[in-house]
């Protein structure tokens, strides 16, 4: 462009003149300027500045922008409240707003402009600085100067006169003709018409009682002239005290979060603004200080992620922890809390509590006492899960971030019981190392209980092809073994597994030669022990066993009928055998495959309908179901079992068995104990 000069005004031109100070948030314009071409300098800068005063004058503030602080911002990302927004056209379209706005502009336009209520308002501050500072002189003066006041009824609830004249706190020790003056003015303000209609009423006390009201103002005051440097209160801080506690400004604290535009409207008096303003530079840097404080200790206070994979070594580790617990117990030192304390007052304190922590966290452990490698499975289960699919910190799976990553966790699962163990497995460690159980919530219940709905709905299915041992395959697989010798001891896994109505992985397979010193304990490094005693009952003895962490013993007699020997008797069966062993020494020598392969062998050779989907848990189900059929009570089946769901009592009747039952509730026991 001719005539146009290097410098200042080329980049001005490119970026546009700065306008003084900020702009409010206001409402933006669709409408554009056009430029004339050929333009001077001059008529550029000229045009630019009229362009500027357009803008200026054209400016909108929105409703109410100034009443949201930007101390209620930094609060916000402190989870104090919620992220604030300016309102908008919907927000001042919807009924109560509207009703708000209206209300606020009626009586900021109305009131300010009536002289009567000016008056008012005047007459209030002096009655309340009289009240405060214990004049009453000035009390008197000011109810006769009330009793010349020509007031309508808005004047009076609108600044709050009555409630002064009302309080006799106010008044007490004035003297009777006076309070009677008092009451004659008060009964003529209640009979005022009201010109408006209706009108807001306002407490000039901010809603306290008279002398609660005069003590909060000489606290305020006395905290103000230590703001201001002073020794005792001046008039000033006690002006600023009465703006404040009127306000309900009732402390220090109070004040956080208001602005410097927001208290210079509450005087016109400079020296009180000014005094004001530092009083609030001082609170807000006061609070501002406390949130620090307080959000450095929540963080430090609030419990780390952790690893699932310690959690799970952790507790697979304690299997002895009630073991190591019971023993302190016994000590003379633990025989009570004050003699404990008394024995423990000679030692090392820093000692002392280092011991107590370590017994603490035992004493955590033992919550899963006889469960560890359940729980330790559990974990490694939603460990892996945690870091291959949804992205998680290997030492930072603990806890669930979300509920969303534990309900993708149980969509993984076919049993609903093994789902919920696993997910309390979870809950567990977070409970152990103070993680939040914020994740655990009733959408990851809902969901536990659809795949427990949906395994019903399949197991239906499933039933209809469920193999099962009956007494007359157990005959018939036993009397084979006996004919083969190398299966002999087969038979006597099978045998046991069918009468003692064993999990055959975990309580059959690692079987032991026992005797009648092991009925009452087990020497340290043993599992188990069997024996049949001289009234040939055969024993059976295992140092643990689901939902019974203090083990479990369970005897069978001899069920021949006294010529014949039965082939399901278990005890002339075993006799023999276990005559020739060593307590401790192992029954079987197979594994639990091995001996699986060579069930589904013997089956075949029977020619049993579907012998390749027969498995272990057709025994344990098998005898239960063979049981029920021939009447024995439910009740009694529960105990042989050692089963203590009462379920079981609701899915069979005397007139009716739901052959699937027991296989259903063995079929959700997992073998690994």
């Amino acid at each position: 462009m001719a005539g146009v000069e290097a410098g200042s005004f080329l980049r001005d031109l490119q970026f546009g003149f700065p306008l003084v100070g900020e702009l409010p948030p206001c409402e933006g314009s669709s409408k554009s300027e056009v430029f004339k071409a050929g333009m001077t300098v001059q008529q550029l800068r000229q045009n630019r500045v009229e362009l500027n005063q357009k803008v200026l004058a054209a400016v909108k503030e929105l409703p109410f922008c100034d009443n949201i602080s930007p101390q209620v911002h930094d609060d916000s990302l402190l989870g104090a409240v919620t992220v604030p927004r300016l309102l908008t056209p919907s927000d001042v379209e919807s009924p109560l707003m509207a009703q708000e706005l209206r209300k606020r502009s009626v009586e900021k336009v109305t009131l300010s402009a009536k002289p009567s209520y000016l008056q008012a308002s005047q007459w209030v501050a002096h009655v309340l600085h009289s009240f405060t500072i214990r004049d009453d002189k000035a009390l008197v003066s000011s109810l006769r100067a009330a009793e010349g006041l020509q007031l309508d009824k808005d004047d009076v609830l609108a600044s709050g006169a009555a409630v002064l004249l009302n309080a006799k706190d106010i008044w007490f020790g004035q003297s009777e003709p006076l309070q009677a003056r008092r009451e004659a003015l008060l009964k003529k303000w209640h009979g005022l018409p009201l010109p408006g209609g209706s009108s807001r009423a306002r407490h000039p006390m901010g809603g306290l009682k008279a002398l609660e009201f005069k003590a909060k103002v000489e606290d305020m005051a006395a905290w103000l002239a230590s703001v201001d440097k002073h020794v005792q209160p001046a008039i000033w801080h006690h002006q600023g005290a009465l703006q404040l506690v009127g306000r309900g400004f009732w402390y220090p604290e109070h004040l956080d979060g208001l602005q410097n535009a927001d208290v210079l409207k509450f005087s016109a008096d400079e020296k009180v603004k000014c005094l004001l303003q530092t009083a609030l530079k001082s609170a807000c840097q006061a609070a501002q200080a406390r949130r620090k404080r307080l959000a450095s200790q929540l963080d430090a206070d609030r419990p780390q992620a952790s690893s699932a994979e310690h959690a799970a070594s952790m507790v697979k580790g304690s299997q002895n922890a009630a073991e190591s617990c019971a023993e302190s117990m016994s000590q003379p030192a633990a025989r009570g809390p004050q003699l404990a304390t008394k024995q423990l007052s000679s030692a090392d304190t820093a000692e002392v509590l280092t011991a107590l922590q370590d017994k603490a966290e035992t004493l955590k452990l033992c919550s899963q006492q006889g469960s560890g490698p359940s729980v330790a499975s559990g974990l490694k289960a939603w460990r892996h899960f945690a870091v291959c699919f949804l992205g998680y910190n290997a030492e930072e799976t603990l806890p669930p971030r979300c509920p969303s990553d534990v309900l993708k966790f149980i969509a993984l699962f076919s049993s609903a019981g093994t789902a919920k163990n696993y997910v309390g497995y979870v809950a567990w460690a977070c409970k152990y190392h103070g993680h939040s159980l914020a994740w655990r919530t009733h959408e990851v219940n809902l969901a536990l209980q659809g795949l427990k709905k949906a395994e019903q709905v399949r197991s239906q299915h499933v039933l209809k092809h469920v193999r099962l041992m009956t007494p007359d395959i157990m005959v018939r697989l036993l009397k084979l073994c006996d004919a083969l010798p190398a299966f002999q001891r087969d038979g006597d896994l099978f045998l046991l597994a069918w009468q003692f109505l064993l999990r055959v992985q975990s309580e059959a397979v690692p079987l032991q030669f026992g005797d009648l010193t092991d009925q009452s304990l087990l020497p340290p490094g043993r599992r188990s022990a069997i024996w049949v005693d001289a009234q040939l009952v055969c024993h059976l003895r295992l140092k643990k066993r689901k939902r019974m962490p203090g083990g479990s013993v369970m005897v069978r007699p001899c069920v021949c009928n006294g010529s014949e020997t039965d082939i399901l008797c278990v005890s002339h069966r075993l006799l023999g055998r276990l005559s020739s062993l060593e307590p401790g020494h192992p029954l079987f020598d197979f594994t639990a495959s091995q001996f699986l392969k060579r069930f589904r062998d013997l089956l075949h050779m029977l020619q049993v309908p579907g012998f390749d989907q027969f498995s272990f848990k057709a025994f344990r189900a098998g005898k239960a179901t063979a049981l029920a059929k021939s009447g024995c009570p439910v009740h009694v089946i529960m105990q042989m079992g050692q089963w203590k769901s009462a379920a079981l009592l609701n899915y069979v009747s005397p007139d009716a068995l739901d052959e699937g039952v027991f296989w259903r509730e063995v079929a959700n026991e997992p073998e690994d104990e």
